[in-house]
């Protein structure tokens, strides 16, 4: 991942001055790596122009050039850098010299691509093999290049035959390698052989044109020069041949050569690279501030087949959310795809929901932003940035200790639109009530935490102080949730755990051997929201069901002075039961009496005691 700049931090980065000269022709392709700055271009009347005004200088060869590779004049302003070669022609036709060229190319440390001859014909089959047979020998090479198709023939067929031709190949080639390829054409088939098939605008042009001096950027031709050719389908060009020769190399297309002892040439953009990027983006905010509420994540993305949505995370790629909702960014489009390369222009800028930063801890946060292009691809741009909560919560009790009828509940709250109210929760959030905005003076508060007026309406109003009752809570422990609600609705949440105390009985009769005739079960029970009421179940599991039951209870001072002598527990002081279970009831032999102590959060504690009728 990379941190994204802004579009003219992306600019000044990448941006190189335009290439002039003071003689000849130049071929150039630019350094911008992908960007494609829209200046005006004085360049036709159907206004064609570069994809770019920072050029490189280039040439092309085909099979018969004799290159003296050690003349040729390689980097810097005035040197090429890249190399054009032919590879194919037809479904079987190599060039012989291919290998060797590329050794030379290399050996200079020269960016190089392909070229095929098309051959158009009403057999697509055969089209498709010279798509094929051109795949099969340039993949053999590291070419840096776009490959490029060379129309210049229509071998007698009509110009239908050759549009379908162009499109068999170009599609064929693109399936087998997944890369774009870029059209080679004059003026004169552009205009009267490709039927304005605007579909073809998608790919590159390599537009050759050897009307005359092209002093870029001034007028395309020297004073007195015929007019230049207006092309159709295409605003833009990204390469850009005139007819030359060159010294040490006869009969040599020039697409690249400053000086006027080397002739003519040509100029071409960065699009010719296969490293121009898949795909751009930036981000333009959050950046460059301290953010206390929330986080809008916006900026522009672009992809090679159009962006479909952008999804964004949190530092360890915590989920945020995601926008399919792509508007235009004509500020990026112009400074950077003004060839139409990047597709779907009106999808490009975004704006991410508003991110509630309340919840993350004070400091540095990454976001990460995941540009989804239609096809399927992904590109990752972060930006790193600083939070400090504009809202705090804090829970000063409840303690670590157990609870019993009532949790006495304490804190304070802070937020920058002022304190609204403290709402409370237990566990999977079943509401406890809430303070209804009233609220006690905190002092230590305001001069502690607010001694620089971080919160501009004030700490001092910012306690909470409240008994929550528990009756309706069982035993065990348990999650308190507080909810620190600002004067604009904003929420800053805390928790805390405690226990509830637990429940405790015990059965003093009947036990062991009895005589005969009625039988009294006896005993206590404690539970922190009391007791409702006994019931006693007999031979619960063996016999016919009998259950007898009382809500009659009565003092137990051994109980309260053993068990609970600080009487948490609100029914200590008449926590004893009994009843009787009539000798009817009872045949002679075993039996079991089953005890459900049943408190008033109907939770149900159980004892089980067995005996013996005589």
């Amino acid at each position: 991942m990379s941190i994204s700049p802004t579009l003219s931090e992306y600019v000044s980065k990448k941006k190189k001055s335009v290439v002039r000269r003071t003689g000849g022709i130049v071929l150039s392709v630019s350094v911008a790596l992908g960007l494609f700055f829209c200046q005006p271009q004085h360049v036709s009347a159907a206004n064609i122009s570069p994809g770019s005004t920072t050029l490189y200088h280039v040439i092309d060869i085909y099979h018969g050039d004799s290159v003296d590779w050690s003349s040729l004049p390689v980097g810097g302003a005035d040197g090429l850098s890249a190399i054009y070669m032919k590879a194919t022609e037809g479904a079987n036709y190599t060039d012989p010299a291919i290998s060797s060229e590329v050794a030379g190319a290399v050996g200079r440390g020269l960016k190089f691509g392909f070229y095929h001859w098309l051959h158009p014909s009403t057999d697509q089959n055969y089209v498709a093999a010279q798509a094929s047979h051109f795949y099969d020998v340039i993949k053999n090479y590291g070419y840096s290049c776009l490959p490029a198709l060379d129309v210049e023939v229509t071998d007698g067929f009509s110009d239908a035959v050759l549009v379908q031709s162009m499109h068999t190949f170009l599609d064929t080639f693109q399936r087998l390698s997944g890369q774009d390829i870029m059209i080679y054409a004059n003026p004169y088939y552009v205009n009267n052989h490709f039927q304005n098939d605007t579909s073809l605008a998608k790919y590159r042009l390599w537009l050759a044109d050897y009307g005359g001096e092209y002093v870029y950027p001034e007028t395309p031709h020297s004073a007195g020069a015929a007019s230049f050719d207006s092309v159709n389908i295409w605003p833009h060009w990204d390469m850009w041949q005139y007819a030359g020769t060159y010294d040490g190399c006869p009969g040599l297309h020039l697409s690249s050569l400053n000086g006027g002892a080397y002739g003519d040439g040509d100029w071409a953009t960065v699009g010719i690279f296969i490293n121009t990027p898949s795909s751009l983006a930036a981000i333009d905010s959050p950046r460059g501030n301290t953010y206390t509420d929330s986080v809008t994540v916006s900026g522009w993305e672009m992809a090679r087949s159009g962006v479909s949505r952008v999804d964004f995370y949190l530092d360890n790629l915590q989920w945020l959310g995601s926008t399919s909702a792509l508007y235009p960014r004509g500020d990026a489009q112009n400074a950077l795809n003004c060839s139409g390369y990047y597709l779907d222009p009106d999808k490009c800028g975004f704006t991410s929901p508003a991110f509630n930063t309340h919840d993350w801890s004070d400091g540095q946060h990454t976001i990460h932003a995941a540009g989804i292009a239609n096809d399927g691809s992904v590109r990752w741009d972060d930006y790193s940035f600083y939070t400090k909560d504009g809202a705090i919560t804090t829970i000063d009790s409840p303690g670590n200790t157990n609870y019993y009828s009532a949790l006495p509940v304490s804190g304070w709250m802070l937020n920058r639109s002022g304190q609204q109210r403290v709402d409370y929760y237990i566990d999977n959030f079943q509401s406890l009530g809430s303070n209804n905005g009233n609220f006690v003076k905190r002092f230590d508060v305001q001069s502690i935490v607010n001694a620089n007026n971080s919160f501009p309406l004030g700490a001092v109003n910012s306690g909470y102080v409240n008994t929550l009752p528990l009756t309706s809570i069982g035993p065990g422990t348990h999650t308190l949730w507080v909810a620190g609600i600002g004067g604009d609705g904003t929420v800053k949440w805390q928790n805390h755990t405690f226990t509830v105390a637990p429940s405790c009985m015990c059965v003093d009769s009947p036990r062991g051997d009895v005589p005969g005739g009625n039988v009294t079960v006896s005993g206590w029970a404690l539970e922190h929201a009391g007791i409702q009421r006994i019931d006693v179940y007999l031979d619960l599991v063996t016999g016919p069901v009998k259950r007898y039951t009382t809500s009659d209870f009565f003092s137990r001072p051994d109980v309260h002075k053993i068990v609970d002598p600080s009487g948490n527990y609100p029914s200590t002081s008449n926590s004893g039961f009994s009843l009787t279970i009539p000798a009817a009831d009872l045949s002679p032999g075993v039996h079991t009496v089953y005890v459900a102590a049943i408190g008033w959060d109907n939770t149900v504690q159980w004892s089980v005691n067995s005996f013996t009728v005589k």
